[in-house]
């Protein structure tokens, strides 16, 4: 079997309103992004593992139901960071990636990075990053290989290449007046309802998990002003 660089991500992710994937858009995005490089340094074909309702793709509903995960936001919410997996829906997965070179992947679930590390498969793992107000797209990167990590170390950008953009970006709100003053001592900055950065522990967060450590950040009687995503 020819080896080759999978581009993939979250597989597992619905959206919201129906059991349907959530991330391919971002999949096939992040995969015109990079394909032309990525062959260009190895010389392998670069091709997408995407969970497809309208085609030949990742099972997603079959891993689903192998798993005994709901099919919906919250079955998601299960298997994001499940500590283990019935061997039916490990083997799924890994039917899914058994040929790669390597994963480069857009958002991985961590059940995804802990299999592909099982079954000895090299993955990248691509966030955009928080710095959002530069020039250009910052990336986020993890992997497990030290070689790896190595190597895309040498691409680091330090935090002085992005200050004076920041410095821009403060410069400009300062000329902005507030809708009303401001008087509050402690600012809450939401997300949105559903992300991967609010799940712990198959669960997913809200502000009412919060609740106690605010009120001991600003007292009982404290007041807090909540800026809503984005």
């Amino acid at each position: 079997m020819s080896r080759r660089i999978l581009i993939s991500g979250d597989l597992l992710r619905p959206q919201e309103e129906a059991f349907r994937p959530a991330q391919r858009d971002n999949i096939r995005w992040f995969h015109r992004l990079v394909r032309r490089p990525l062959a260009a340094a190895t010389g392998l074909p670069v091709e997408t593992v995407l969970w497809d309702h309208l085609g030949p793709g990742f099972d997603t509903p079959g891993f689903y139901a192998a798993a005994g995960a709901t099919p919906d936001v919250e079955g998601w919410v299960s298997l994001f960071d499940a500590p283990a997996l019935t061997a039916e829906a490990i083997g799924m997965m890994a039917a899914a990636y058994a040929d790669a070179a390597v994963v480069v992947g857009f958002e991985l679930a961590e059940i995804q990075k802990r299999l592909l590390t099982h079954l000895g498969i090299t993955w990248i793992d691509v966030n955009i990053h928080p710095y959002r107000f530069g020039p250009d797209l910052l990336f986020a990167i993890a992997t497990a290989e030290p070689e790896v990590m190595a190597q895309l170390r040498r691409h680091h950008a330090d935090d002085l290449v992005f200050e004076p953009w920041a410095d821009l970006l403060a410069a400009t709100v300062s000329r902005m007046p507030p809708h009303r003053p401001i008087t509050e001592p402690c600012l809450v900055v939401g997300q949105t309802r559903v992300d991967r950065a609010l799940i712990r522990d198959g669960r997913l967060l809200d502000l009412s998990h919060f609740g106690p450590a605010l009120r001991e950040a600003v007292g009982e009687e404290g007041r807090v002003l909540f800026k809503a995503h984005p």
